[in-house]
This record gives C-alpha cells, structure tokens and sequence, in this order.
C-alpha cells in the first residue's frame, strides 16, 4: 500500500486507509511493548513520552516549513534540524516535570539517569531526520 500511495499521492483515500492502517500497527507495538513491560509500575509512560516527543518534533518541524525560505544555506540546514529537535526535547521535559509536580517522581525514560536521557536523545534525533525526511518528500509531491 505504501507504494501505491508514493506512486499516486492524488489518491486521498489510500492515503488516508494506509495513514490508518500505520496507526494501528504502531499503536499495536505500542501496546506489545506495554504487555512486554507490564511488570515495571507506570509503564505506560514510555508510550506517552513517545507521543510527546513525536508531536513536540512535527511541531516544531511544522514550524520551520512554515517560516523557511527554500534558500538553503549551511545556517538555515542547522535551524532546520535544530528546532524540531528542541521543540521534541522540550516536549518531554515539559511533561517529565508536569508529572513530577503531580506524582512526586519522574517519568520512566529518565529514570535510568544517563542511559535514559541518551535513549531519549537518539529516538528524537531519530524523529526529527524522519520528520524532515516526509516533509521534503511531501513538499516534492506537492508541487508534481
């Protein structure tokens, strides 16, 4: 399905069934993870800290669409990669401390001290190249 929908981006409604069918198989490994971790107390906050993390990234990638001109220089290929990073370091940091005010502890990935924080780091290093990535090739698709 993928790619029919790369291959005729003029189909809304297999963008819109395969935008679904992802939907169900992340939020389907979402809830495997959850079972695999179940013993561990609040582990559905991995979930959640994915959530924020991802939707801090499109945000802040969003933005930098929406504010860029396409004349690319070396500054611009930095802002372009650094804001949605900080918008979805931001994201999780913001919730982390919103859940310490309310729980009294802090949300599982940062937890681990070191380890966690570098896994958070990599997976919204991760976001912010795959959501830059889909922009550019829906800005591409845009103007075919």
């Amino acid at each position: 399905m993928c790619l029919v929908v790369e291959g005729q981006p003029r189909l809304p409604a297999a963008t819109i069934t395969f935008a679904v069918f992802e939907g169900f198989l992340v939020g389907s490994f979402s809830m495997a993870l959850l079972g695999e971790v179940d013993g561990i107390p609040d582990s559905g906050v991995i979930i959640t800290q994915a959530v924020v993390g991802t939707i801090g990234v499109f945000a802040g990638t969003l933005v930098v669409y929406k504010a860029s001109t396409k004349d690319v220089d070396a500054v611009g290929c930095l802002f372009q990669f650094l804001v949605p990073f900080i918008a979805g370091l931001a994201a999780i940091v913001l919730v982390n401390a919103v859940a310490s005010l309310i729980s009294g502890g802090e949300l599982v990935p940062f937890d681990g001290g070191e380890v966690g924080i570098v896994f958070a780091l990599v997976c919204i290093f991760g976001a912010t190249v795959s959501f830059q990535v889909e922009f550019e090739v829906i800005e591409q698709l845009v103007r075919a």
